[in-house]
């Protein structure tokens, strides 16, 4: 699967961080600060439009969390944040 240039282009008009504000549960956004695929910037930016989230950045991690370990320990943050 692939996408056109076009596809990329269009998104650059069509930011949403803004409708962004009307979600009004709880959000919790993680992301890795080694992620190449999709800036950290762009989570920081995001949660300050969340009335409700929280961000964690997880140190070390790339997109997938592919590091031995991180995958458990991102479970264990997940479940920590649902039960609090």
């Amino acid at each position: 699967c692939f996408l056109l240039y076009s596809f990329f282009e269009d998104a650059k008009q069509h930011v949403m961080r803004e409708k962004a504000r009307v979600i009004m549960c709880q959000v919790f956004i993680v992301h890795g600060d080694k992620d190449t695929d999709v800036s950290v910037q762009d989570s920081k930016e995001l949660v300050k439009f969340l009335p409700n989230a929280q961000l964690h950045v997880f140190k070390d991690a790339e997109h997938f969390f592919k590091k031995p370990g991180q995958k458990e320990e991102l479970v264990k943050l997940i479940s920590d944040w649902l039960v609090a």
